[in-house]
């Protein structure tokens, strides 16, 4: 048995393709605009990298600087080091040798 289709069965089909056009429009919509709000986002993304990156960089090149500073001051405390103990050496020899000169040499006699 064939079901015979109406005019009114066919308008409402029509009404429904209809209102689902417009539905699907919408979503198409929809998704566009959640594409180019998620382009911004990736765009917005890779910025904040190239910002750390930069960060990053500026603080390892800090660092180094610090470490470069550090030998330095190393370098310098060790000639420091090395000038007070020639020192202290040189008197302890001199007062050694006063010594030696008053003990041994002065007689007064």
């Amino acid at each position: 048995m064939p079901e015979v289709t109406t005019q009114t069965d066919l308008s409402q089909v029509l009404t429904i393709l209809q209102a689902m056009q417009g539905t699907l429009n919408a979503v198409q919509a929809d998704v566009k605009i959640v594409q180019v709000d998620l382009q911004a986002l990736t765009l917005e993304v890779k910025v904040n990298q190239a910002k750390t990156d930069e960060r990053f960089k500026s603080i390892e090149e800090k660092v180094d600087a610090l470490k470069q500073e550090v030998a330095d001051l190393r370098l310098q405390q060790r000639t420091t080091d090395n000038r007070i103990l020639t020192f202290l050496f040189t008197a302890f020899i001199t007062a050694v040798g006063l010594l030696t000169k008053v003990i041994f040499f002065d007689r007064q006699e």
